[in-house]
């Protein structure tokens, strides 16, 4: 609930300027020399304590705003730091105020400086609803954009005067009397202004002043949810919140939760026996050692509507039935539009749709292909047993129910018990299924409410998605949960977990089974089986590299099955032993992974224990896990492993590229150690070598 604060009475709506936003430049028409002002104001602060949290310096492109005598209701003056100096600027709109001032002698002026809102151009006035992060306009001369912070300095009616064409103020910028902003600092949380919220409990409330009005004054807004944003400071983020006045000066222990709005990730923190006071600044833990929080199930709601899944009551990112959710490109995680496939996740190479090629999900003749669940929004943002529908069960929704147009959009009643689910009453509306088409890579299948129809359309539009609630998922295998992971390293700024031993190991020294690559049974040193091509899943016709899977189109020589190359580069999750073994978070490292790996961790030979240790360093200083030297086996495994306690191999999810020295579809990349030190090296697909999971 928004929440208005009147902080004072009779002045005009206030504009502010955007932050560090590039616009063109604008000529302002020049005044008559008899009304043309100077300006020389001299600005302090009061109320600033050694701390970030209340102003101590001003910087480049700090800008101050002043309001005269409640003459306007649009006009103002603002003044922007600029190499050491206020260099002042008037608004010109409908109204001259510098006459106006001119023309006055004296009066008062009321200045208010917003806390980390910096302009660095000449242009513009802020409008009534600027601080909600929407358009305003400057002048005639486009549109920007503006993001909202959460605490302000301001004086009241200060005594101004006008001598001689220059017009004189002593200004001293206070923190408002009933407001007692505090902050947080997080360090190392990287990301731009607004990616990140924090909320505490108790309750520190996120206010945030959004016009000021001639009749009502500086008014300010309770952000809803007391989430306070953060914006990027100096190797981190920095949280402003509103103390209440109970809290003030209180020893009390603070919960913490911290979200980033842009991957759903939410992190919780506990601070015991915290004393918190007005414009005191609190220094928060980095990241790692925060609890990492799940979205309970129970906060998506279902329907069972006595069909083979029970359907969601919402779509993906909708606030409530009905309401029009998030769009998504087939298998993005996040929502948004695309204008052309080289920004598909999937994209491999051409531009048009004549000549693009896909990196992952080729058609297979007839053989369905439904998404991973690494690459369905629905379960990346919900988890647990959600997913998005198959084209099948979108079949099996349609066949089943009873389909009426109301106000509020479609409503779907069960056949088969009389529930209903409410879909979204947008006309031009698509829900996805994760059903790639059968006939064309380019498509995959949807489900289209105003026709009542299901069909294909391109993988880049961006759709709807109703997820489905499936019990067959979300239960890992045993071992998935309770396998012990060790954050070790960042991959596209998001922490790498590695398990602290080996596939179908019994302690961190046991090398475990080991894998052909792209198979998920495995087999230790004591079993009867032979790794070779003849006894390899993928070779195909009985023939020595031949592969009738995960062959690249430019080397036609290693196709031995039916039909083209798939150009599959990445085991699919059916074929990746790790998440097999483990469940559908965990999987084989790809290629990025083992490079993040072995640049960000230090790597030491322990030789009692025959293996590398390696140890976290940055965020993850400390944390360590043990990787043994199994060796590998190209042969019988019970009497033709190499190298076992001497060398350590390890399977990626990847092949090689085409242009690497060993031609890809052959070989796979993977982390060995030839010269007594590790290195990202590739094998022979049938090779058998150890395997280690990794997760986010």
């Amino acid at each position: 609930m928004k929440k208005y604060l009147v902080i004072l009475l009779g002045l005009s709506f206030l504009a502010f300027a955007a932050c560090n936003v590039e616009t063109p430049e604008i000529s302002i028409e020049a005044l008559a020399p008899e009304t043309h002002l100077s300006v020389n104001f001299n600005i302090t602060r009061g109320d600033a304590p050694a701390t970030k949290a209340v102003k101590t310096d001003w910087e480049e492109g700090d800008v101050v705003y002043f309001f005269f005598d409640k003459v306007t209701d649009i006009e103002c003056l603002y003044l922007t730091y600029i190499d050491g100096a206020w260099v002042p600027y008037w608004t010109k709109r409908t109204y001259d105020l510098e006459s106006t001032v001119a023309a006055r002698g004296s009066g008062t002026v009321t200045g208010l400086y917003v806390f980390q809102c910096k302009s660095t151009d000449n242009s513009g006035y802020w409008g009534d609803d600027a601080y909600r992060d929407i358009d305003f306009y400057a002048d005639d001369y486009g549109v920007q954009k503006v993001k909202a912070y959460t605490w302000f300095l301001t004086c009241y009616d200060a005594s101004y005067e006008v001598v001689d064409g220059t017009l004189e103020a002593d200004i001293n910028l206070l923190m408002p009397d009933d407001l007692d902003f505090i902050q947080f600092f997080i360090p190392d949380l990287e990301g731009d202004p607004g990616t990140w919220t924090l909320k505490t409990d108790p309750v520190i409330s996120s206010v945030t002043p959004y016009r000021y009005h001639r009749d009502y004054g500086i008014q300010t807004v309770s952000n809803e949810d007391n989430l306070m944003p953060g914006y990027e400071y100096i190797y981190g983020n920095v949280f402003c919140g509103v103390l209440p006045g109970d809290l003030s000066d209180v020893s009390t222990d603070y919960s913490f939760t911290l979200t980033n709005t842009e991957t759903g990730d939410t992190y919780t923190y506990t601070a015991s026996a915290k004393t918190l006071t007005r414009g005191s600044a609190v220094k928060l833990p980095i990241l790692y050692y925060w609890e990492e929080a799940s979205v309970p199930v129970e906060e998506h709601e279902y329907v069972d509507l006595g069909l083979s899944v029970k359907w969601a009551t919402c779509d993906l990112g909708a606030p409530y039935p009905g309401a029009v959710g998030d769009y998504y490109a087939w298998g993005h995680l996040e929502p948004g539009q695309l204008y052309d496939w080289s920004g598909y996740r999937f994209y491999g190479s051409g531009s048009t749709d004549d000549d693009v090629t896909f990196t992952k999900y080729f058609v297979d003749g007839y053989k369905t292909i439904n998404l991973d669940l690494e690459d369905d929004a629905a379960h990346a943002a919900w988890g647990g047993h959600w997913r998005m529908p198959t084209i099948e069960e979108w079949y099996e929704l349609l066949e089943n129910s009873s389909i009426v147009e109301v106000d509020e959009g479609r409503l779907v009643t069960s056949l088969e018990n009389d529930k209903s689910i409410l879909l979204s009453g947008s006309d031009g509306i698509g829900y996805w299924s994760s059903t790639l088409s059968s006939f064309d890579d380019k498509l995959a299948q949807f489900y289209f409410p105003r026709e009542g129809y299901c069909s294909n359309t391109s993988r880049m539009y961006d759709l709807s998605i109703r997820p489905v609630y499936d019990e067959s998922i979300g239960n890992p295998e045993p071992g998935g949960d309770s396998m012990p992971k060790v954050a070790m390293c960042e991959v596209n700024g998001r922490t790498l977990y590695v398990a602290e031993m080996n596939l179908g190991a019994t302690a961190p020294e046991d090398p475990g089974k080991y894998y052909a690559w792209g198979e998920t049974t495995g087999y230790t040193a004591a079993d009867d089986h032979i790794f070779g091509y003849q006894f390899y899943a993928f070779t195909a016709n009985d023939t020595y590299e031949l592969f009738s899977k995960y062959v690249y189109a430019s080397e036609p020589q290693y196709w031995g099955g039916e039909g083209d190359p798939d150009n599959l580069s990445r085991l699919q999750a059916e074929d990746d032993a790790a998440s097999a073994a483990l469940g559908s978070a965990w999987h084989m490292p790809m290629a990025d992974e083992m490079w993040a790996l072995m640049e960000q961790c230090d790597w030491e030979w322990d030789a009692t224990r025959k293996g590398f240790v390696l140890t976290g360093r940055y965020d993850y200083s400390g944390n360590s896990v043990f990787l043994p030297a199994g060796g590998i086996c190209f042969g019988m495994i019970n009497q033709d492993i190499s190298e076992l306690g001497e060398s350590i191999n390890y399977l990626s999810s990847e092949l090689c590229t085409p242009s690497q020295w060993h031609y890809g579809s052959n070989y796979i990349n993977c982390i060995s150690d030839y010269n007594g030190s590790p290195s990202f090296s590739s094998v022979s697909r049938y090779a058998g070598m150890n395997v280690r999971a990794v997760r986010y």
